[in-house]
């Protein structure tokens, strides 16, 4: 019994720790690739608009992946493509911390 109690909490702590590692990656993406334009809390930087306002964050989760994966480009300016430089994997993790970032 005691053993499968270690084996049970071993599993949640590196769930956890999975978790908290992709949280934390996907956070840091953001810092490098999204925030020099829509800020650290993405509240948006003069042209760029803002990730947190309740008309950005009804977009669907496709409708944002599309914008980072094609890029954006309207008459406020341009967001360049990612679709080739980030993995999908890496794409849905800033989808999620976008959803973070909502007022």
């Amino acid at each position: 019994m005691m053993r499968l109690v270690t084996v049970v909490l071993g599993a949640l702590v590196v769930g956890m720790t999975a978790a908290t590692a992709f949280a934390d990656s996907s956070a840091d993406l953001f810092e490098g690739k999204c925030a020099m334009c829509h800020g650290a809390n993405g509240a948006g930087k003069g042209k760029v608009p803002p990730l947190t306002t309740a008309e950005v964050q009804q977009k669907s989760d496709a409708e944002w992946k599309t914008a980072i994966e094609k890029g954006v480009k309207n008459d406020k300016g341009m967001m360049p493509p990612y679709g080739g430089k980030l993995t999908p994997e890496q794409i849905d993790g800033l989808v999620a911390y976008m959803r973070t970032l909502k007022k």
